[in-house]
């Protein structure tokens, strides 16, 4: 009895990013897994992304946007044009006739309308998966990511061997620097409601060839499986970006699921690209949004989950004032105070 292959839902979440995610696309065109099907949710974008998207489906020659890191990472040969899509809005994943089974991969686009923040937008490509009825995994990549062809097998792989996994995490290597290791899992300290990433700017080498049970995933590359998804739900949409996908793993963990790192799953990700910029350590580099956004999200989540560990948050937050006070970082650090005195919410 030939045993079912699992069908993967791959979700990108685009927000006035269309060339990442066509270099994207062209990437998950030429994967080796055999079932899959690719929602792109544009997120209220207002560079004409969707229009961008659908003239690369049709296979417009003027879209075939190569960098050399994407051909040094992902060579193959692509699949041939027009690529069969279909547009929806977002109020009606629900109201359409079934995708033809010869139609693979076929991409649907969700055009959400506004920004609903990187929970809400990829909120939208699970509701949409979990009418298809059909999914067996769900995996939520950044936008500014490329994938190498056995990067989705190697997801499925683990997922298959470790039937308690409920989130898996790719090995994330940075784009422009495809030795250099972004992330290998992650580490949740309950203490400061802080997250690190493993093996982060150590160069990728035989130490980094196993799997390992970890604590948190990146969400530039997030595979969860359909159990997990039906137990726990969808990603909380109160953070709008950052901390998600810690909070989706810590409640996975409170849930009994495990969270995994599957080597063998390479991504490169172009770190920054999707929030518009480049974290930095302690928030140095980072847009004055992201860095509030990041700092008020770390004290929602210990709000929700760890709270006898408050007191050394808050401690934490106050060395974070300091340190934007020296930066000369003056309204950051007016809005941590102000978020610490309960002004801010």
């Amino acid at each position: 009895m030939q045993v079912p292959i699992p069908m993967v839902y791959i979700i990108l979440l685009n927000y006035n990013g269309w060339q990442d995610t066509l270099e994207c696309l062209e990437s998950l065109v030429r994967i080796d897994y055999p079932d899959y099907r690719v929602v792109v949710v544009d997120n209220g974008s207002t560079d004409k992304s969707i229009e961008y998207i659908k003239k690369w489906a049709e296979g417009d020659k003027d879209l075939e946007m190569h960098s050399r890191e994407f051909t040094r990472y992902n060579s193959g040969p692509g699949l041939d044009k027009p690529i069969p899509y279909m547009l929806i809005n977002a109020k009606h994943i629900d109201r359409f006739e079934d995708i033809p089974d010869k139609a693979k991969p076929y991409i649907t686009i969700i055009d959400t309308g506004k920004n609903l923040g990187f929970a809400g937008g990829n909120n939208v490509g699970i509701r949409y998966a979990i009418s298809r009825r059909e999914y067996d995994y769900v995996w939520l990549l950044n936008n500014d990511t490329v994938v190498e062809k056995g990067a989705l097998g190697a997801l499925v792989e683990y997922s298959q061997r470790n039937k308690d996994a409920g989130i898996v995490g790719s090995k994330l290597l940075y784009y422009h620097r495809p030795d250099i290791i972004q992330s290998a899992g992650g580490r949740l300290n309950k203490w400061f409601a802080s997250t690190s990433s493993i093996g982060q700017g150590q160069h990728d080498s035989f130490k980094w060839d196993k799997d390992a049970e970890v604590e948190t995933i990146m969400g530039a590359s997030f595979f969860i499986s359909r159990e997990c998804i039906e137990r726990i739900g969808l990603l909380p949409e109160e953070y709008f970006l950052y901390m998600e996908e810690t909070d989706y793993c810590y409640r996975a963990r409170l849930h009994g699921f495990k969270i995994g790192f599957a080597h063998k799953s390479k991504v490169y990700h172009k770190e920054g690209s999707s929030t518009g910029c480049v974290p930095l350590k302690g928030g140095e580099g980072r847009s004055y949004e992201a860095d509030i956004l990041s700092i008020r999200n770390r004290l929602r989540f210990a709000r929700k989950y760890l709270r006898p560990y408050l007191p050394t948050v808050y401690l934490g937050l106050l060395i974070s004032t300091l340190i934007r006070i020296k930066r000369r970082q003056w309204r950051n650090a007016l809005y941590i105070i102000r978020l610490l005195l309960g002004i801010e919410r």
